[in-house]
């Protein structure tokens, strides 16, 4: 059986938001506490859709998809908002 990778659609954010993240990523590292796995600046993005387990048969197949649909996406601006957690705030796995 081929081996599955964990998976996800993601957009690649600037240097610059990277960095102001990871400023914010700084501040709560002393607030909070506990076994947390703390994403490297450099690795931060912003995540579409999680696919889940995929094999690299299926992965070849969605790179070609997305490369298809990005080749005619523009670059966009993102506006930072408010800090947000799924699934909720109280059990965050996701900030």
């Amino acid at each position: 059986m081929e081996k599955e990778k964990r998976a996800f659609i993601a957009i690649a954010i600037n240097k610059e938001l990277q960095q102001e993240l990871a400023g914010i990523q700084k501040t709560l590292q002393k607030k909070i506490t506990g076994t947390i796995s703390w994403v490297k600046p450099e690795n931060i993005h912003l995540t579409l859709r999680f696919l889940g387990h995929v094999t690299d048969e299926q992965l070849k197949d969605i790179r070609k998809i997305i490369d298809g649909i990005a080749k005619d996406c523009k670059n966009f601006n993102i506006d930072m908002g408010a800090l947000g957690a799924f699934p909720d705030i109280v059990n965050p796995h996701v900030l």
